[in-house]
């Protein structure tokens, strides 16, 4: 198993005890099957907007598990590196904010594949 399936796996047990979290969605290689020992992991959460006003989301990013280096980038999305140099990106928006993925690429991924949650 790939370091990144460990983490993706952490991540979808976290988002499915998240009661604050509405929906989550990951997208990239690993939903589209291509995945390989240097890809990254990628997700998008989306949180009640009273819930991700008070959000630490560094606070969350660190219950995934050790963190080597962290910056939130230009986009305002969270750029993580793990050990062993896994990357993961994360983007925390609101539940007001999903309509936003309507405007994804076609190549964003099967939506089976990408739902980690949908409340």
């Amino acid at each position: 198993m790939l370091a990144q399936e460990r983490l993706i796996a952490r991540v979808e047990q976290l988002c499915l005890a998240e009661e604050r979290l509405v929906a989550a969605l990951t997208y990239g290689s690993f939903v589209h099957g291509e995945a390989d020992a240097h890809s990254d992991i990628e997700f998008w959460l989306f949180f009640d907007s009273r819930a991700k006003a008070m959000l630490d989301e560094r606070a969350w990013l660190d219950t995934i598990g050790t963190i080597r280096y962290s910056v939130v980038n230009e986009f305002g999305s969270h750029v993580v590196f793990f050990p062993d140099l896994v990357r993961g990106e994360f983007h925390f928006a609101t539940a007001e904010d999903i309509t936003a993925v309507m405007a994804w690429p076609a190549r964003s991924g099967p939506s089976e594949q990408m739902i980690v949650l949908d409340r």
